[in-house]
């Protein structure tokens, strides 16, 4: 069973269902299911390509330089794959 703990990489999911990494900082349980913990942590972003596609952020102004990495706040665990959600990456 893997363990989310800081430093662990994990992915969210992106607006359009694409995937991005995210490197946890924090974990905190989630109040109703221990197995599913909400974490904190850096999105790594494609640059401009996401520039409309992070599902936790707000879209940019005209003009704004797109950021490298966004911080990410309470993001909740979804094995099903939700838009905005955390799940462990696929074993090859």
């Amino acid at each position: 069973m893997q363990v989310a703990k800081a430093g662990r990489m994990v992915n969210i999911v992106m607006k359009d269902g694409s995937t991005r990494p995210l490197i946890i900082t924090n974990v905190f349980p989630n109040a109703q299911d221990h197995t599913h913990p909400m974490v904190n942590g850096h999105l790594l972003l494609d640059g401009p390509n996401d520039r409309e596609n992070n599902p936790l952020g707000a879209p940019l102004e005209a003009g704004e330089e797109s950021p490298m990495t966004y911080w990410a706040t309470s993001v909740s665990r979804d094995d099903k794959k939700t838009v905005g959600t955390w799940h462990w990456p696929e074993r090859s």
